[in-house]
């Protein structure tokens, strides 16, 4: 693996434990939420935690991000950091205990790393662009090709009006 590579990874599962540590703190209490759109919300936490993230980056590395708060309209040609800092906002906001952090790293539209940390259960997915791992253990893929060896799950977007085309029909098809 890269060195480069290497080093970016654990900076970005570093920094995604650590905003974590910010978002659990925070989980079950009453949440600051604003309304970004007619059903998606934003909380404190949210904006605290990338906030954390972005200042890191830019310290660390001076690239540009990609993030769901402050920076949602960035050029995404060249080095880009991808981050969602709670991702599962609705689940967070109702004391629903599913919801993590996300970081990514990509060049050129081609992702190089990613980093899914549950601040609950901290426990850490990552990958490399060629494996996959939860903390240090490899991950894959089952092997079942049977429906009903599966199992399947979903998140629909907010802007479900604004959507071309049904959700659930895409996800029954």
């Amino acid at each position: 693996m890269n060195k480069d590579i290497e080093y970016r990874i654990r900076f970005a599962r570093a920094l995604a434990v650590e905003a974590g540590e910010i978002i659990s703190k925070r989980f079950g209490g009453r949440q600051e939420c604003k309304f970004k759109s007619q059903r998606e919300t934003v909380t404190g936490s949210d904006i605290e935690s990338e906030k954390l993230i972005l200042s890191r980056i830019e310290k660390e590395f001076g690239e540009p991000v990609l993030s769901e708060e402050f920076r949602p309209d960035t050029e995404i040609s060249g080095p880009l950091w991808i981050v969602d800092p709670l991702d599962g906002t609705s689940n967070f906001e109702i004391g629903f205990p599913f919801f993590c952090v996300i970081i990514a790293f990509a060049v050129d539209g081609e992702t190089k790393l990613g980093v899914i940390h549950d601040p609950l259960r901290n426990e850490t997915f990552w990958t490399d662009g060629k494996y996959s791992y939860i903390g240090e253990k490899r991950i894959h893929v089952a092997g079942t090709t049977k429906l009903a060896g599966a199992i399947a799950a979903t998140g629909f977007p907010y802007n479900r009006k604004s959507s071309s085309g049904s959700n659930l029909e895409n996800f029954v098809r």
